[in-house]
């Protein structure tokens, strides 16, 4: 279980890269010694990258159906369906930034039992690279999925192609994940820079003060050609396009800017 989605009353919900657990609060200017980041303990704890969409209407319905679906297939109980709230709970204070506009949600789910698999976060992916045409803007935990990577280098040889950007953290946070992930990660920076023939790629961390170090980026997040954006709970890695629950959304602008 890998999707993080939390809907209120079908009528607001929310997905992304924040997990419910501790050390994953901060703001976006990531202060150095920001006394209100420190976990349940009052322990003091390093400078925290992540993305949430929140969205309400038909979006949130439609996550609230994902909801409905997960509880039967772990309970065996249907759920009916409910009516959104009359009075919305959007948080108070809260903006927005784009409105009218249609949510897609992509899944990955492994097939279980009767249950078949769902891999429409790696197609996403797959399609999005391959249809850009300017510039691609990643920012993720890892690197390491098979077919992300194939697809970034077939962009990577095109005579012409988008320019890409990535941005990872340094070094995945643990000893485990940093003896697994990260070697995976570089065989890909090789093969990436062998195709990126035309001088297109650039890959990115984050790098805060001399006393905070490193930022850790966990967000998922990918924006092509200012006409399609995601943001949601799926890895570049194989897990996340086979194994794992997921769920991304994305919006695409099809031409309106506002």
């Amino acid at each position: 279980q890998h999707q993080k989605i939390v809907v209120a009353d079908n009528a607001v919900a929310f997905c992304g890269g924040m997990d419910l657990t501790r050390n994953r609060w901060d703001t976006p200017k990531h202060r150095s010694g920001d006394h209100r980041r420190v976990d349940p303990g009052g322990n003091p704890y390093g400078p925290f990258h992540d993305v949430q969409m929140a969205v309400d209407g038909a979006a949130a319905e439609t996550l609230g159906e994902l909801f409905r679906d997960r509880w039967r297939w772990a309970t065996g109980e249907i759920l009916p369906p409910q009516e959104p709230a009359e009075e919305s709970p959007w948080p108070e204070g809260a903006s927005w930034d784009l409105t009218q506009v249609r949510v897609a949600v992509s899944r990955t789910l492994p097939g279980y039992k009767a249950r078949p698999q769902v891999r429409e976060v790696e197609r996403l992916y797959q399609d999005a690279i391959r249809a850009t045409q300017r510039y691609i803007y990643m920012e993720n935990q890892y690197l390491s999925s098979t077919a992300v990577m194939e697809a970034l280098e077939e962009s990577l040889r095109k005579p012409q192609g988008p320019e890409i950007v990535l941005v990872l953290p340094k070094t995945s946070s643990g000893w485990l994940e940093q003896s697994t992930m990260d070697p995976l990660r570089v065989r890909i920076f090789r093969r990436l820079n062998e195709a990126d023939l035309q001088r297109r790629l650039r890959i990115y961390y984050p790098s805060l003060d001399r006393e905070q170090g490193f930022l850790m980026v966990h967000a998922k997040i990918m924006v092509v050609d200012d006409r399609l954006v995601r943001v949601g709970s799926a890895n570049l890695s194989n897990r996340s396009m086979g194994l794992d629950s997921e769920c991304d959304l994305a919006v695409e602008a099809r031409g309106d800017l506002r």
